[in-house]
């Protein structure tokens, strides 16, 4: 559903047709009931089984681009909360990555998945979700875990960019927002480029 939402988003926002409007925040609606009160997000819509990184992050991501297009909802605040909550469960500082699953998942091995499937990545949409929280939020904090998280896949992304497409429209995003694009150039440069001879 997050992915619908996201995509119906983007029609809205190219076509302008309310058709788009009403089927992202109709979807957005039905999402909520997947979000427990402490911002956890469920697997499964009706079944009590705890969401994995993906889950947070694109249900987040979701909220936040819902707002984009309708800020009445009240779903930036909720994608803030979620977005919260894959920090300090999935998160890790040291490495500036997601493990797809929580440490109470005692029956899975926590892995980091890299590359873009059917799905994006956890690591691909927990950027994503940070960049585009970062922008809409104006926290500073939210940028830098994009910005830290883009500099951790960056050579995965310069060797692999046909299996990280979420990341690299993630890492040109970034650009097209930070203030000072040169601090997260996809090269890996962080100096500006050469100014052409006037």
């Amino acid at each position: 559903n997050a992915l619908v939402v996201i995509g119906s988003c983007d029609a809205y926002l190219t076509t302008r047709d309310d058709v788009w409007l009403r089927r992202a925040t109709s979807l957005a609606h039905l999402m909520r009931t997947c979000v427990r009160a402490d911002g956890s997000v469920c697997h499964e819509r009706g079944v009590d089984v705890p969401g994995f990184a993906t889950d947070h992050a694109l249900t987040a991501l979701a909220f936040a681009r819902v707002h984009d297009v309708d800020p009445s909802g009240g779903h930036l605040s909720l994608a803030t909360t979620i977005a919260h909550v894959l920090i300090d469960r999935f998160w890790e500082l040291e490495t500036a990555t997601v493990y797809f699953a929580e440490a109470s998942h005692d029956r899975l091995v926590r892995r980091k998945d890299w590359f873009d499937h059917a799905e994006p990545s956890a690591n691909s949409a927990a950027i994503a979700l940070f960049s585009t929280l970062g922008r809409l939020t104006g926290d500073p904090k939210f940028n830098e875990l994009a910005r830290a998280g883009l500099r951790r896949i960056h050579d995965l992304l310069l060797q692999e960019s046909f299996s990280m497409g979420f990341a690299l429209e993630t890492a040109l995003d970034q650009l097209e927002w930070a203030s000072d694009p040169t601090d997260c150039a996809v090269d890996g440069s962080c100096t500006p480029p050469p100014t052409s001879p006037s």
